[in-house]
């Protein structure tokens, strides 16, 4: 179900940050950027974020693309243009331009440099949430806070346990919700007050009156000190002001449960957000009847604990594992807690555990992965959590590799014969 549009929704135009390439999904975005990596079945990372948008009654978007933008800017005009025309709305991509060295300097000046776009739409508020988490979330309710306190700007933000919160921007507020204090990645984060172990985390979305951003974006470009970035430069000012306040995450709906937010920025998380969904609706977190994800299809729940697209109807083995379109699966075959990304081939005979397999890839032979760390890292990426990525370029240098020792050449293929790794670009 869609929400209805409110005069709040309306007033609000939705920037979309879509142009990170994650470097820590390596070889998953070698040639695509990260809000395009697949995602259970035929959806990407985007989706959940553009299903937000339409889902909490907001009716236009601009998303704003920077590296390797080919594979996103098709999947948003071919399977987002038309459900937002629909539902009277638009969604249109903005390019910088430029690659990472000519292009956006930064989060804060991917939105300054497209003023024009924001003022042709001249919205009211402006909701700037990147492109690259896997949640659901009202942004009415957002807005609606927004709203009421009066603030200069509203960051959205999530509980995270203290051992992880190195990795966000971490926020102090009083008991009115005001923001204190911020700090970016910081080595020692501040907690909750009744909750030591815990600290509160910027989500990376933010809502904001349009000619308070609009100034504050150009006065941050005229500063030959700030680096363009909202974390590091553009919140730390407004904060400073004293009327900058969090909204605390829930779920969508009424009953005020925990939401679900997964940061898929490595691919020990992206295995870890696919496993979630396999616990089922309401275990995991996500509710795709009640707050509907509109393109793309997790597939269907088999036996063993499976999500399987329905073109893909493996003849092997599947247990616990997410299984996207167009994926192969040869007699004999198993396939335990992995990802199949579209287009994968696992042959007859092949076993892997704990694996990421990446869009195209062929498994084939004798080959076991997952089952023994020494042998994976040779000639694989294996993670520090112990999973495995699998693509088509790691499995043809194996295969060359394993063709040239087989023939007794000399090459650089003999220092893995004699125990080195197998270099990863």
């Amino acid at each position: 179900m869609i929400s209805s549009t409110s005069p709040l929704s309306r007033s609000c135009l939705a920037f979309v940050l879509a142009g990170g390439r994650g470097t820590r999904l390596h070889e998953l975005t070698d040639d695509e950027c990260k809000p395009a990596v697949s995602f259970a079945g035929s959806s990407r990372i985007i989706d959940f974020a553009l299903a937000n948008v339409l889902n909490s009654g907001l009716r236009h978007a601009l998303v704003a693309t920077q590296y390797r933008p080919a594979r996103l800017v098709s999947h948003v005009r071919s399977r987002w243009r038309a459900r937002f025309a629909v539902h009277g709305g638009s969604i249109e991509t903005l390019s910088s331009g430029g690659d990472e060295q000519t292009g956006y300097r930064g989060t804060a000046d991917a939105v300054y440099r497209n003023i024009a776009a924001i003022d042709a739409r001249a919205p009211r508020h402006v909701l700037v949430l990147a492109a690259d988490h896997i949640y659901q979330m009202d942004y009415e309710r957002l807005l609606a806070d927004h709203v009421a306190s009066g603030a200069d700007v509203t960051v959205a933000a999530e509980v995270v346990p203290v051992s992880l919160a190195h990795g966000f921007g971490i926020l102090g507020t009083d008991g009115e919700g005001r923001i204190v204090e911020f700090a970016e990645k910081p080595a020692a984060p501040a907690t909750l007050p009744d909750r030591p172990d815990r600290s509160l985390a910027s989500m990376g979305i933010y809502v904001f009156d349009w000619p308070l951003l609009r100034a504050a974006l150009t006065a941050d470009a005229a500063d030959p000190r700030s680096s363009r970035d909202f974390g590091r430069d553009v919140l730390p000012r407004l904060i400073a002001g004293g009327n900058a306040f969090a909204h605390r995450f829930a779920a969508p709906g009424d009953g005020g449960r925990p939401g679900y937010w997964r940061d898929v920025g490595t691919i020990d998380a992206l295995h870890e957000a696919n496993m979630d969904l396999l616990r089922g609706p309401g275990q995991g977190g996500l509710d795709l009847d009640g707050w509907p994800l509109h393109v793309g299809w997790m597939g269907e729940r088999r036996e063993g604990g499976s999500l399987v697209f329905p073109d893909s109807e493996p003849a092997g083995l599947v247990a616990q594992s997410v299984v996207g379109p167009r994926v192969v699966l040869g007699e004999g075959a198993r396939v335990l807690r992995s990802v199949l990304m579209p287009g994968a081939v696992v042959e007859r005979g092949v076993r892997i555990c704990n694996c990421v397999v990446a869009p195209d890839a062929r498994l084939s032979g004798a080959l076991v992965i997952g089952e023994d760390a020494e042998e994976d890292a040779r000639w694989f990426r294996r993670t520090p959590g112990g999973v495995v990525l699998v693509d088509r370029r790691m499995l043809d240098r194996r295969r060359e590799t394993r063709r040239i020792l087989q023939g007794w050449r000399s090459g650089p293929a003999a220092a893995v014969a004699a125990g080195g790794r197998l270099p990863l670009g």
